[in-house]
């Protein structure tokens, strides 16, 4: 269905499951526009995916509506009032089990000790372990709602700066690591353990606009407003 591939292709389909997955919110307008536009294409498409006359006109109208909702600056507003929120939530909830698993958030892998523990702190390390999908949708619809070249930072959405705002504070080298000349200061990219050696250290995790980044890179490199300024 072409309609669907479109919004596949423009992110937007990203955003719908993230938020009926409950990882985040979403404007109630883009969700029933979506759902509408479902129900359209599958009363009006045959066993073989063409659409039926005179049902196109409705489907383009739902599909425009819906790419409308995070475009002309209303994707930054869907990033703070929407993910930017969700993303909160989830360190709050991955620093709580972080503490309850103790000795355990540590350890990359499962170990046979960690059965001879009590119920709720199994339970901690389990979600430890299956955190990184709802992490992984988060970052994926703040790229949706970000664009390339949107930020002065070079690195733009792969940069560091647009995971940890105050990464120079907590690795100074961190764009030698980020290119591979050095290593990174934790033991393993498993990333629960990864996670609790950042909050430990007091990592500012964050999903954020074009500008906040731009604020990071140019807070990290304070000699380039010197020669914007020149």
């Amino acid at each position: 269905m072409k309609h669907l591939d479109t919004l596949k292709q423009h992110g937007d389909h990203q955003l719908v499951t993230a938020a009926r997955a409950g990882v985040h919110t979403l404007p109630q307008q883009i969700l029933d526009d979506y759902t509408a536009l479902e129900a359209h294409l599958d009363a009006h498409t045959d066993s073989r995916g063409n659409l039926a006359p005179g049902a196109a006109k409705e489907a383009d109208r739902l599909t425009d509506a819906i790419m409308r909702a995070k475009a002309w600056g209303n994707a930054p507003q869907i990033l703070v009032d929407h993910v930017q929120p969700a993303l909160a939530r989830f360190l709050d909830d991955l620093a709580a089990d972080l503490k309850t698993a103790g000795r355990h958030a540590v350890q990359p892998g499962a170990t046979i000790d960690m059965l001879d523990e009590p119920d709720h702190v199994r339970a901690a390390i389990l979600r430890l372990h299956s955190a990184y999908p709802t992490y992984g949708h988060l970052r994926a619809s703040w790229r949706v709602l970000r664009s390339d070249g949107d930020t002065v930072d070079p690195l733009g959405l792969t940069s560091p700066l647009a995971e940890v705002a105050n990464l120079p504070d907590l690795v100074p080298d961190w764009e030698p690591a980020h290119h591979g000349r050095t290593p990174w200061p934790w033991h393993t990219t498993v990333f629960h353990v990864r996670m609790g050696w950042l909050l430990d250290r007091g990592a500012r995790l964050w999903l954020p606009t074009a500008a906040q980044q731009t604020e990071a890179w140019h807070k990290a490199h304070p000699e380039a407003r010197v020669r914007q300024a020149a």
